[in-house]
């Protein structure tokens, strides 16, 4: 079966809102943290397959960080007051990846939908692999 990607989207800007509002309220003081943190969520991707979870960030270096979905253990919608309030929410990730064992996907639109995307993703990839999750305490 090929690879076949589902969903794909950039954190949203509203996470630099204060940023923003700092830059107004100090006459532009703040106009070089705010645009370097525009920049920092601007070059933030997230694409998920129906195999992996792939991750690129970096504004000048990039890092590409991928989880095969069969890793990921469980997820946890975040919707703190401010991003509930614009409608978005972040989704963590708690995976058996060694490298990447928590993964925060920041700030996207209808996450409670993207984390049932991402469960169903997982559920399938993890049946097809034949793979089976088993913690010893």
């Amino acid at each position: 079966m090929s690879e076949a990607r589902i969903w794909a989207a950039r954190p949203s800007q509203w996470v630099n809102v204060l940023h923003w509002t700092a830059c107004v309220l100090t006459l532009g003081l703040w106009l070089p943290v705010a645009f370097w943190n525009y920049l920092v969520v601007r070059c933030t991707e997230y694409s998920l397959s129906n195999q992996r979870l792939l991750l690129k960030k970096g504004v000048f270096s990039r890092t590409e960080d991928d989880v095969e979905l069969y890793r990921v253990k469980d997820t946890r919608l975040e919707q703190p007051f401010f991003l509930r309030v614009v409608g978005l929410g972040n989704i963590v990730l708690i995976t058996s990846d060694p490298l990447q064992p928590t993964i925060v996907v920041r700030a996207v639109a209808n996450a409670p939908a993207l984390r049932e995307q991402l469960r169903t993703a997982t559920e399938a990839r993890r049946d097809r692999k034949g793979v089976r999750e088993v913690d010893y305490a």
